[in-house]
Parts: C-alpha cells; sequence; structure tokens
C-alpha cells in the first residue's frame, strides 16, 4: 500500500467515516456535470455571512479526499460545471451549489461553495 492510500484510509476512518456519529463528516452529493451524482462524506464548515469589498464569503468550505470513490478527485473537477449539493446551515435542507477549487493535496480536496 502506498504511503497516499495509506493516509486517506486512515484519514477516511478518522474523520469521514459515516458510521461514526462522533466524526465531523456528513453526507453530500457531488454532481459532476454530465455523470452521475454520487453521495460522498464531507467536512463542512458554514462560516458567518460577510462582506469584504466586493466579494462575500462562502456559503461553505468542503473538504473531501482527493479519491474518485470515496471522495472528489481533483483531476475529474470541472469548475464552473460541476456542482455539490449540501445544507446551507447544518439540518436544513440540501441545495446543489456551485464550487470552487480552493487547494489540494495528495489526500483532501478543499472547495469553496457559493
Amino acid at each position: 500500500m502506498s504511503m497516499q492510500s495509506e493516509l486517506q484510509e486512515n484519514i477516511a476512518a478518522a474523520a469521514f467515516n459515516a458510521d461514526d456519529a462522533m466524526t465531523a463528516s456528513e453526507a453530500v452529493i457531488y454532481n459532476p456535470s454530465g455523470g452521475t451524482p454520487r453521495p460522498i462524506q464531507a467536512m463542512v464548515f458554514r462560516p458567518e455571512a460577510e462582506i469584504h469589498g466586493n466579494a462575500r464569503a462562502p456559503d461553505a468550505i468542503v473538504t473531501v479526499l482527493n479519491n474518485a470513490t470515496t471522495g472528489i478527485s481533483s483531476t475529474e473537477i470541472n469548475v464552473g460545471k460541476d456542482t455539490i449539493t449540501v445544507a446551507p446551515r447544518y439540518g436544513k435542507t440540501a441545495e446543489a451549489r456551485r464550487m470552487r477549487l480552493v487547494s489540494h493535496n495528495a489526500v483532501i480536496v478543499k472547495l469553496e461553495v457559493q
């Protein structure tokens, strides 16, 4: 097993485990343009809404595994066309939202959701 695979496996078990109520993850749906939507586990941070000049804070920052099966591979993201279905507030009804790739490495992908 490669170090990248081992890291993903350990992070998935610790932070993205849908069967463990103590994890910080929640279910979201990745909607690739022209592809089949798939449910994945994500850590969702919802910052307070603020406006800085002409820019506004994102509605959410979504962190997923950089994996085409258990998360979203950074190579498959079609920015501007793909969406992610996530609730604007925890416990509210989820909506398909536009997303922007903020950062990624071999293990995780961080997306800004508007």
